[in-house]
């Protein structure tokens, strides 16, 4: 009923589509996180989010490298979640141009232990629900990403 009421107000009847601003006014700006771990899930989900930082585990990497080591996100997708990544505070944008463009992302420093903990626990606790037998699709694979 709450849906339908805002439809109202903004002029909308419940069968018409939503523009993508529309749905965007929906959502709920101010979110109460009610654990620690919706804050991490909220940081984290993206397509391509958890393979970056992957990635990154390496050191310093370019937008060249990403997509050299994730060939199925598009550059314009990687960018999108560096950006989003960088905004959050998770990684560091790096400007070393003298003449020629060049960009490096790397982990930020306050959460840079942090986030290798998470990547080793996810990387344990996929490797035990594999174990377990547990059936799931299997996306379609990349170039392994090293854990070390």
């Amino acid at each position: 009923m709450a849906h339908a009421t805002w439809l109202e107000t903004n002029g909308l009847s419940p069968g018409m589509a939503l523009s993508r601003g529309q749905r965007g006014q929906m959502r709920d700006k101010s979110v109460d996180y009610s654990c620690a771990a919706d804050i991490a899930i909220c940081l984290l989900q993206g397509k391509w989010r958890i393979q970056i930082l992957c990635v990154m585990r390496g050191g310093p990497t370019r937008l060249g490298q990403l997509a050299r080591l994730i060939p199925s996100a598009s550059r314009k997708v990687l960018t999108e979640n560096l950006r989003k990544l960088q905004c959050s505070g998770v990684i560091v944008r790096n400007d070393l141009s003298s003449h020629i463009l060049h960009v490096e992302y790397d982990l930020a420093e306050p959460v840079k232990a942090a986030t290798y903990e998470l990547l080793d626990q996810l990387a344990k606790w996929g490797d035990a629900y594999e174990a377990a037998g547990a059936k799931h699709p299997k996306p379609e694979r990349e170039k392994r990403i090293s854990r070390s």
